[in-house]
């Protein structure tokens, strides 16, 4: 599930779908109690993820969702 969102969440950039794939998005993050980007691509690499093209965007999701966030990741 982590991995189908993420990558519908990169794919929805300039949406008006994307705050709604953050807001699971973070949900998710916290339910599996993932508390760093690192933690969460480790995840991501036991699917099809490949950090050459999706890392700077995935980096930049998990900021988003930091920022969004009133609680701390």
């Amino acid at each position: 599930m982590l991995w189908i969102i993420v990558m519908a969440a990169i794919a929805s950039v300039d949406t008006s779908e994307r705050s709604w794939f953050v807001l699971i998005l973070e949900r998710l993050i916290n339910r599996l109690k993932l508390n760093s980007w690192t933690q969460m691509k480790e995840h991501l690499e036991d699917f099809m993820w490949f950090g050459s093209t999706s890392n700077a965007d995935g980096l930049n999701l998990w900021k988003e969702i930091e920022h969004s966030s009133p609680f701390s990741l």
